[in-house]
């Protein structure tokens, strides 16, 4: 199967030394993950200048890329599942 590009909502934090800490994803579907850990930054070949974020969900390594310092995205092999329980969603970060 194929990975398609899905533009994501974040939520990060912002240090004051300009670092960018992604907190938690938020799928158009409502499904929401709060990231454990970021393992690693680093730039990647792209058409637009993009991060790629290295990071832990769930026990499980996963790369979030963010392009042009503006737009967040994932690539996907099938559909986000569906929305989980409050108890696990961004909010509660």
């Amino acid at each position: 199967m194929d990975k398609r590009k899905v533009y994501v909502e974040v939520l990060a934090a912002h240090q004051i030394d300009g670092e960018c800490i992604p907190m938690c994803i938020s799928f158009e579907n409502g499904a929401e993950y709060k990231i454990d850990r970021v393992r690693s930054v680093e730039r990647v070949a792209a058409v637009r200048p993009t991060l790629r974020y290295t990071v832990i969900i769930d026990g499980k390594q996963t790369f979030l890329y963010l392009e042009d310092d503006v737009k967040w995205f994932v690539h996907l092999k099938g559909r986000p599942k569906a929305a989980r329980p409050a108890a696990d969603r961004c909010k509660a970060v």
